[in-house]
């Protein structure tokens, strides 16, 4: 077996479901909230905080324990990461948490789930490559690049097949996990069918 498919079995779908978002989904889904609203902005920071404080002591680094002004630090990163990537305000999401619409706090408290999960997949990805690859060493990543190339060029733009493995051996990360994710997402079309 080559280094690609060491990569390539270690960042599959199924690898990384079993291995971490099935713990971050189930933690997720046994937390007990005290109300699926909140009064005030103090409250829904102190909800919020304590919430990222718990998953995160729970499922990313057990037993850890996190100053509130950390986990709020932590949730305000993931929920402006999100609400830019939706075009909402942090202002909308303390309404929804107040009033209960899009699920209330419940809505929030998965965005965060889903955030410190998209992490944990992040550090765990960056993890394989840096295990699997000699990121100081110029051959490897060459080496990694031209292996991908020949073996999944009939998959990817032409733009990118005639260049040489040397144009992309310092971004070949990136062209690994653009086709983990296309993969991803062709598998969930065909289950949709």
């Amino acid at each position: 077996m080559s280094i690609l498919d060491d990569v390539l079995n270690a960042i599959d779908e199924q690898t990384i479901a079993e291995k971490i978002e099935l713990r971050h989904d189930e933690f997720r889904q046994h937390y007990q909230l005290r109300s699926l609203i909140v009064r005030d902005t103090q409250e829904f920071w102190d909800e919020t905080g304590r919430y990222y404080a718990d998953h995160f002591a729970a499922v990313v680094a057990p037993g850890a324990k996190l100053s509130p002004a950390e986990a709020n630090g932590r949730v305000r990163q993931i929920l402006e990461g999100e609400l830019r990537r939706t075009g909402r305000t942090l202002l909308n999401v303390l309404a929804d948490a107040r009033d209960g619409r899009n699920s209330g706090l419940a809505g929030v408290l998965n965005m965060i789930a889903n955030g410190i999960k998209e992490e944990s997949v992040e550090n765990e990805i960056e993890d394989v490559f840096s295990r699997f690859v000699n990121m100081d060493s110029w051959p490897a990543r060459v080496s990694i690049m031209r292996e991908f190339l020949i073996r999944y060029g009939h998959m990817l733009p032409t733009a990118i097949t005639s260049q040489p493995p040397e144009r992309y051996a310092s971004e070949w990360k990136q062209l690994i996990r653009q086709y983990v994710e296309a993969k991803q997402r062709m598998a969930s079309g065909f289950r949709r069918i």
